[in-house]
Order: C-alpha cells, then sequence, then structure tokens
C-alpha cells in the first residue's frame, strides 16, 4: 500500500513540474536580442536602408548590452538613433556609434541601464541605425550585420545575465551591378576572321654521320728554347743552321787540342809508371 502511495506522489509531482516547467522554458526562450528585418536585399551602391535592435524579454530586466559589427568596405553606418523602454531614466555607457572602429569594421557598442533600476518585461526597439551602400561589386556579396554574442546581453536587477537567451544577426544582400551583354544583330564580317594556317609538317632530323678516326701518336722532335724576351720553340736541326762556321772550326780545334793533350799526359804518365818499375827491379 506504502508504495502505490509513493508512486502516485511521484507522478504527481512529474506531472507539475511538466506543467508549469515547459511554459517556463517557452518564455525563457523568448528572451533575445537581434536586428530586424531579419535580412536586407536587393541593395546596391548609393542605397540607405535601415535596421533596428530589438529586445524582446518575458523575464525582468534592468539592462542590456549589444556590440554590432560591418565591413566597412561595401556598407557603413550614418545615423544612430535610441530609444531605450521609456520607463527608464537611462544612463548610457560604450562609445556609440564608431564607424571607422578599425581599418575594415565599423561598430556601435552600447550599454544602457535604467536610473533608479525599474524592471521591465516585453518587446522593445531599444535603437535604429542607418546605412548607405558604399559598395556593391563583386554583384551579389554579402555582408553581415554581426552581434557579438558574448558582448550581447541582458541584465536583471543582481547585475546578473539573463539565460537562457538568444542573439540573431542579419545579412545585408548587396545586388551590384550585373552587365548584360546584347547578342550581336548580325553576324560578323568574313573580313573579321582570319584562317588559321595549317601546321607544317613534322621536320625528320637525321643526325650526321660520325666518321671512324685512327689516333696516331708521333714523337715530336726535341724543342730548344732560345732566350730573350720572347721565347720561341726551334728544333736541333734549324739551330745548327743558325750557327756561324767559324765558331764550328773553334769548336773542333779546341776539342782536338784537349784530346791531344790528354793523348800526351796519359802517354807521359804511363812511361813514368814503367820507368820505375826498372829501377825497382836494379
Amino acid at each position: 500500500m506504502h508504495w502505490k502511495i509513493l508512486t502516485f506522489v511521484t507522478i504527481l509531482m512529474l506531472g507539475t513540474t511538466l506543467m508549469f516547467g515547459v511554459p517556463l522554458a517557452l518564455a525563457q526562450e523568448t528572451t533575445y536580442i537581434g536586428v530586424y528585418p531579419s535580412s536586407i536585399t536587393n541593395v546596391k551602391a548609393s542605397d540607405t536602408f535601415a535596421v533596428k535592435i530589438n529586445i524582446s524579454s518575458t523575464v525582468p530586466f534592468v539592462g542590456y548590452q549589444f556590440y554590432l559589427y560591418w565591413d566597412r568596405t561595401y556598407i557603413n553606418a550614418t545615423d544612430l538613433t535610441e530609444t531605450p523602454p521609456v520607463a527608464w531614466s537611462s544612463f548610457y555607457a560604450g562609445a556609440g556609434l564608431e564607424w571607422d572602429y578599425n581599418a575594415t569594421h565599423g561598430r556601435v557598442e552600447r550599454a544602457a541601464l535604467g536610473v533608479p533600476l525599474v524592471d521591465v518585461t516585453g518587446d522593445f526597439t531599444v535603437a535604429t541605425i542607418t546605412f548607405n551602400v558604399i559598395k556593391d561589386s563583386p554583384p551579389n556579396m554579402v555582408v553581415p550585420l554581426d552581434l557579438d554574442h558574448e558582448n550581447t546581453f541582458l541584465s536583471d536587477a543582481s547585475g546578473n545575465m539573463i539565460t537562457p537567451y538568444y542573439v540573431y544577426d542579419v545579412d545585408v544582400h548587396l545586388i551590384g551591378e550585373i552587365k548584360v551583354t546584347e547578342p550581336p544583330t548580325s553576324p560578323p564580317s568574313p573580313g573579321n576572321f582570319t584562317t588559321p594556317e595549317p601546321f607544317p609538317p613534322p621536320q625528320i632530323i637525321v643526325p650526321p654521320y660520325v666518321y671512324p678516326i685512327t689516333y696516331v701518336t708521333v714523337q715530336p722532335r726535341p724543342v730548344i728554347y732560345l732566350g730573350g724576351e720572347t721565347k720561341s720553340p726551334i728544333d736541333a736541326l734549324t739551330l745548327m743552321s743558325t750557327i756561324p762556321i767559324w765558331i764550328v772550326l773553334l769548336i773542333v780545334i779546341i776539342i782536338a787540342v784537349v784530346t791531344i793533350t790528354l793523348s800526351i799526359s796519359l802517354a807521359y804518365l804511363y812511361g813514368m809508371r814503367e820507368h820505375d818499375k826498372e829501377r825497382a827491379k836494379r
């Protein structure tokens, strides 16, 4: 009996949680900060358009903050109008509209707080931002209006971020100037066309015939280098033809004198040796 009662109580508690918990969750899901409208289409250079920053919350909040970025190469903001909840005497923080935030992007940085703290719920348009299209090429360019999710939120009276919440961005579609080339009304004259020349026949390249070569080694004649500023090779025969005849005769005489002197000296020495031998025998 006791386990049946316990089971009934458990089912009753689960049913109560489902009855009251689901509407609460659905209510919290409607808490968001977003850009309206959800998309901007068919805009081109020199056009202007406006977007709104909308807040919706069924949970009481006393302040909000949002950071909105865009690529200012193509679009840029020209005006910011703020409309916080009328129940607030608003205190603002943040730099506001910074069209030249950095070299490529513009930004809106804004926070607002009700003073004194006044809880509000419902739907609000807290800002309207006007943009001008600077450049629309290439065509069909998409430029996002990006709400920074980490720095965009609602705050309760205790200074806490209200969760869960949603942040919605928007894309700007630039149509650009799409040029359409009209087809020619009449075919071009034959003179505008040139008949391509046929490819030349392939050339057959025959390598040249290489005749065999037999190498014969020839021993060169001896070479003598004459002294002087310029040395030139002269062989022995050429050298002999350049020597005067009297020098040749002088050389022959000197050789003959030396030969005769050596012969007489050797003969004299031999005679002296024999004479000494005879004396020794006596």
